[in-house]
């Protein structure tokens, strides 16, 4: 299957970027264009809440602490922030820490203005996805990881404990009004977070670069992306302290949530990524790992010459069949090859898995049909005890 030719393209950017080193400073000047008081949304020891709250106050914007946002966050857990910033008088809500805080900060702010659960405005809604109909409060994103692009996108990504569904709400209303990214907040981020969250970055410049479409403007963004954190995310794991290194992986991280926005398809790394945090709780940039290699191995039979200017910007021969390994080999560099098994799955799991993954998205997304077998064989592959991770 070839690429088809030259994608139209609609590209809108409302998020106001705040981007560099020291601009933490200016949060509550920020916070005050926007209201008075402020839903402060965090997950249990994050850094820098003391100081964003004090920077906040002396502006003069009251603040509420939320600090109980979930990795993964449950639809439970961003309606009951919703409750509370609703009881408070909260005018806008702010995110600090990674996806799970931003995200949880866009779901509150709908829940604020919209009744009902902030899952029935979900695609995975099985009895229809709701239409957000009144504007949600304002939202300031503030990344202290650098991964998961939440900050400029129109995605926040939930989990449904008991349909056991991991699914995103989409909407252009929740994109954050001002994305403060100042990358000397992500220093602190032990090796681990570091690892995963700049591996989810990655993905995310791949899923467009494998979407079936392109455009230059597209094709340039997401090949820089790629390259950048192939270079960098080793040494920020190696030299957390190295500022430059940090602030080069903090704008690959928005950088690959502005290919996300070009809107263009998806390569299906994530619907099958979703479906295994879904099922066994696993860090989102791990469980995509895992999920690496089976699903590149096939892309590349359907992209070769994409797939071989990947072996290229990952050091091998600009050969289609080299793709997947030599991503494996990166992976094993930076601690991140993994299997399913690694994670915590068993063969018991692969019903789950399969029941868990998205036909919709499958059907508008993936570059072939797939058939419940199909599915299956891609977390087969993906639970090998090692052998899919040699080359």
């Amino acid at each position: 299957m070839g690429l088809e030719s030259c994608a139209d393209l609609d590209y809108e950017l409302p998020t106001r970027i705040r981007y560099g080193i020291g601009r933490i400073e200016e949060v509550g000047e920020i916070a005050l264009r926007l209201g008075t008081r402020a839903l402060l949304v965090t997950t249990p020891g994050v850094p820098h809440v003391e100081r964003v709250s004090e920077l906040l106050t002396m502006a003069g914007v009251e603040v509420t602490l939320f600090d109980e946002a979930e990795p993964n966050p449950s639809v439970e857990s961003v309606d009951y922030a919703g409750e509370i910033a609703q009881q408070m008088g909260c005018a806008l809500t702010i995110g600090l820490g990674g996806g799970s805080s931003i995200d949880t900060a866009k779901g509150a702010a709908v829940a604020v203005t919209n009744d009902g659960s902030v899952w029935e405005y979900s695609i995975e809604y099985r009895e229809g996805t709701r239409q957000i109909e009144h504007p949600p409060l304002p939202i300031i994103a503030i990344p202290t990881t650098a991964g998961t692009g939440s900050e400029v996108n129109h995605v926040a990504v939930l989990s449904n404990h008991d349909t056991e569904q991991k699914g995103p709400l989409r909407s252009d209303l929740i994109r954050p009004t001002f994305a403060l990214i100042d990358p000397e907040l992500t220093v602190t981020m032990p090796a681990s977070v570091t690892a995963s969250t700049g591996f989810d970055a990655l993905t995310h410049a791949f899923e467009r670069y494998f979407a079936g479409s392109w455009h230059p403007y597209v094709d340039m963004m997401t090949e820089n992306t790629i390259a950048t954190v192939i270079e960098y995310l080793p040494r920020a794991i190696e030299q957390p302290d190295d500022l430059e290194t940090r602030a080069r992986m903090s704008w690959a991280a928005t950088q690959a949530a502005l290919c996300v926005l070009a809107r263009m398809g998806e390569s299906g790394l994530h619907i099958f990524g979703l479906a295994v945090s879904a099922v066994i709780d696993a860090a989102h940039g791990r469980a995509l790992a895992a999920i690496m290699p089976p699903v590149l191995q096939d892309l590349a039979g359907a992209y070769p010459e994409r797939a071989a200017r990947l072996a290229r910007i990952l050091g091998d021969e600009e050969r289609a069949e080299r793709a997947e390994p030599a991503m494996c080999r990166w992976m094993k560099e930076i601690g991140m090859a993994l299997t399913l098994e690694d994670l915590g799955a068993g063969v018991e799991h692969l019903p789950a898995l399969v029941e868990a993954t998205s036909r919709k998205r499958l059907e508008s997304g993936y570059h072939r049909p797939m058939s419940e077998s199909d599915v299956r064989a891609i977390y087969e592959a993906a639970m090998d005890d090692g052998s899919a991770l040699s080359g």
